[in-house]
């Protein structure tokens, strides 16, 4: 299992990371400072929030002519995005597609001080949008040569997704290299599912030994990934940090390393609660079962979700936006799996009530999954 992991390992290396991490000598100038929303209470333009409780579907962007004439406005986003001028579509932006406007045509219909561009969202997910002037080197330069140009642009949602399986990659193979047989353990899908458990290592060993730490940390970075992956093509948005993931690859991996610490954070406050739940409801014995199932179960459905993903993301050029809807909600469906398998494995441990069972499965699993959906994913 190790040499197949580095083999993998070395192909991402060697064949995406210097494709998706080259950059197109192309300036870049942010419009996001001069977006604003329409507010239903003052009946006005107000600037837009980077965080709101309502987020609005309907945003608009006053550039000056001066500053429009002879660049580009180039609209870039996860899920699908209209722009609007005077009252018209004038293209819908999607992922890996990005919608460009050449400033010159505004100004020939316009006459106006400031050129007013319109972006409409069902959703209301501009945080996944990006806005910028474009304009290489200062000088102008027609239709044509910018849809050449801009023909492969850096796309840093790729390049985060190539950095975290880099590093996702390169963690696996020093854990199979390490400790292969606890690895195998861990991943072993008939032992995850199977509805009595076996006495094994993985049961007996502490849970944060060297034994287990590795593995906890892989969990968190791989969950991490997977999720941040669904807030950038849009199917999902979390607004526990302040960081801008739209802007570039390096903010989109600062978001992922807070999300990964954030889930190490509550499944160590899982670890809390299901102690603390075992002794309230005198089940002795059921600590390692319970955690290291959950730990088993969350890797290999986040696991298989995560290969979904790889395939879509590398070997699909199509709207993800859509695609990852659906497999958002089949991730949540699979999700509620586990504390129904868990259940059964701590109902055929020992001879306890149904109502004893489901009490406690539901202080330690169903209301923690509930409240993380709704505080996590929104």
């Amino acid at each position: 299992m190790s040499r197949i992991v580095s083999l993998i390992y070395a192909a991402l290396t060697l064949f995406y990371f210097p494709i998706y991490g080259q950059d197109q000598e192309l300036h870049r100038e942010s419009l996001r400072s001069y977006w604003e929303s329409y507010d239903e209470n003052t009946q006005s333009w107000v600037p837009w929030p980077a965080v709101k409780k309502k987020a609005p579907n309907l945003i608009r962007i006053l550039v000056g002519r001066d500053q429009l004439k002879g660049r580009q406005i180039e609209i870039s986003a996860g899920p699908a995005t209209s722009a609007f001028f005077k009252n018209q579509i004038i293209g819908v932006s999607e992922k890996r597609r990005p919608l460009i406007i050449p400033g010159d045509s505004l100004l020939n219909i316009s006459v106006n001080e400031f050129i007013e561009v319109r972006l409409f969202q069902n959703r209301g997910r501009f945080n996944d949008v990006n806005t910028h002037l474009i304009y290489p080197g200062g000088i102008s330069f027609s239709a044509e040569d910018l849809g050449m140009a801009p023909s492969r642009p850096t796309d840093h949602f790729k390049t985060f997704f190539i950095a975290a399986l880099l590093f996702l990659g390169g963690l696996l193979s020093v854990l199979t290299t390490i400790r292969p047989k606890a690895t195998s353990e861990f991943f072993m899908i008939s032992r995850a599912f199977a509805l009595r458990d076996r006495d094994e290592n993985l049961f007996k060993a502490k849970l944060f030994s060297d034994y287990n730490i590795g593995h906890l940390i892989f969990y968190a970075f791989l969950a991490g990934m997977v999720l941040s992956t669904f807030v950038y093509t849009g199917s999902a948005s979390i607004e526990l940090f302040q960081i801008d993931h739209s802007l570039n690859a390096i903010n989109k991996i600062l978001f992922w390393a807070s999300l990964s610490l954030l889930i190490l954070g509550l499944f160590l406050g899982k670890v809390i609660l299901v102690n603390l739940f075992v002794a309230m409801f005198r089940l002795q014995g059921f600590f390692p079962f319970h955690i290291m199932n959950y730990v088993r179960l969350s890797l290999i459905l986040f696991g298989v979700v995560a290969i979904v993903q790889i395939i879509f993301v590398l070997g699909f050029d199509t709207q993800l936006t859509r695609t990852f809807d659906v497999l958002l909600i089949g991730l949540i469906l699979i999700l509620i799996l586990r504390p129904l398998l868990i259940y059964f494995k701590l109902m055929n441990a020992a001879p306890f009530s149904f109502v004893h069972l489901f009490s406690y499965l539901c202080a330690t699993e169903l209301i923690p999954f509930l409240i993380s959906i709704k505080i996590i994913l929104t």
